[in-house]
């Protein structure tokens, strides 16, 4: 992954940038089904 002068000055600035999902949709239906399942448990996690 390549980073663009325009990303490091909005990192300067703002604090992050953005980068392409590297997973694509269908993974991340799948990341956010297997989060919201497992939120109680990591809640009540120290």
């Amino acid at each position: 992954m390549e980073i663009t002068t325009v990303q490091v000055n909005h990192f300067h600035v703002h604090g992050f940038f953005f980068i392409s999902n590297p997973f694509g949709e269908e993974r991340m239906r799948e990341i956010e089904r297997i989060a919201v399942e497992n939120e109680g448990k990591w809640a009540s996690t120290d």
